[in-house]
């Protein structure tokens, strides 16, 4: 909760990996769902780190504003992760363009 999404995410995948492997998950799909939670956090009081850091752009508007603007964006990302988790192909279909 204090962490941002790169440095947490570089604490958690050593972590995580081996049982991600190991209930045979899609690497790509579940950590994209995991990105999208923890960028949720950043966005969620009472630690949300980027809602201090629009206070600081938009210091003549008082926080309750700002923490109340962030609620159709968090709909957006709780929408977008039902349907990764639903429909794991729509993450998953670029990178296996790749392949």
């Amino acid at each position: 909760m204090f962490i941002d999404q790169v440095a947490l995410m570089l604490v958690v995948i050593p972590i995580y990996l081996p049982i991600v492997e190991a209930l045979a998950f899609d690497p790509i799909w579940f950590w994209l769902l995991m990105l999208l939670n923890v960028t949720i956090g950043g966005m969620t009081p009472p630690f949300g780190y980027a809602l201090f850091a629009f206070k600081g752009v938009a210091s003549d508007t008082d926080l309750c504003t700002i923490i109340a603007s962030t609620y159709p964006f968090i709909a957006l990302f709780i929408i977008g992760m039902a349907i990764i988790y639903i429909f794991p192909q729509t993450a998953t279909f670029l990178p296996a363009q790749l392949i």
